[in-house]
Formats: structure tokens, sequence, C-alpha cells
């Protein structure tokens, strides 16, 4: 009774559960400021994979697809506009943390990383999404693990 139509609905409810993704690397990025990148950056990654949220990274799935697919252009759009939206506050958010330790965001080395580092999180997302069976018993070990490889194969240094 609210809204105007389903889309509206569906796209009030996805801004509000990729929004719920910018807070959470908000708070992790606030939470881990004072200790070194690589933590700082495996709590992001945490906030993101958080697999007691999978029902939202589901969402988030379904709507990248939706956005590239062939339904409606006017809720294909709408979606894209929302996933960018979200996607350039948490790469903002990431920006400054690089900034925060002295790393020069124009260095292309950097640049990189950042890229690499956002793939890697949508990566783990989709393994969290085909492993969630796994994950109930080995979160940590599985995320850190994970983080590790990642961490340790495409240092800065």
């Amino acid at each position: 009774n609210y809204f105007n139509s389903k889309e509206e609905l569906y796209l009030y409810v996805l801004e509000g559960e990729l929004s719920s993704y910018v807070s959470a690397v908000h708070k992790a990025v606030d939470d881990h400021i004072d200790q070194s990148l690589e933590s700082a950056l495996f709590a992001v990654l945490r906030a993101f994979a958080d697999t007691s949220q999978t029902s939202r990274i589901l969402l988030w799935k379904k709507t990248l697809l939706m956005a590239v697919s062939t339904v409606d252009e006017s809720i294909r759009q709408s979606s894209r506009a929302v996933l960018y939206k979200m996607n350039l506050q948490v790469v903002e958010i990431i920006s400054w943390l690089f900034a925060v330790n002295n790393l020069d965001m124009n260095d292309q080395k950097v640049i990189r990383f950042i890229h690499s580092y956002y793939i890697f999180i949508q990566s783990v997302l989709e393994w969290v999404l085909l492993n969630e069976y796994r994950m109930k018993k080995n979160e940590e070990i599985v995320i850190g693990d994970l983080w590790d490889k990642f961490w340790n194969g495409s240092k800065l240094e």
C-alpha cells in the first residue's frame, strides 16, 4: 500500500540492504583504524562476508545479475544506480583508509591493489554463497585462509 509498484518496493529494499553494507564497512574501518592496514582491510572483508547475512549477499548477487539481464530497462537502470552508489561509497571508504595509512592514491600500484581487493571481496561473496554449508562450521578459518592467500599474494610493498 505504501509503494506505487513492485519495482519501487524492490528498490527500497535494495537500497536499505546495500546501505547496510556501507554501514558495516564504516564500522569495520572505524573499529580498526588504529590497527594495521591489513587488519582494517580484513575487517572490511569480514563485514561483507558476514554469513549471518546470506540473504543480503544473495540479494546483492541477484541484483548484479539483473543489472545486466534483459529485464525491464527502467528497473535495470535503477538497480545499476543503486549498485553504483554503494560501490562509490565503499571505494571512497577504502580509499580514505589507504590515505590515512599514508599511501599515495595516485600510485598505480595502490590503485591496482584497491581494484584487486574489491574484486577479491566480490569473489569471496560468491564463494560464501556457493559454500554456505561449509561456512557455518568453519567461517573464521575459511575467511582467514582466503584472506591470508590474498594478502600475501598481493602485498603493496
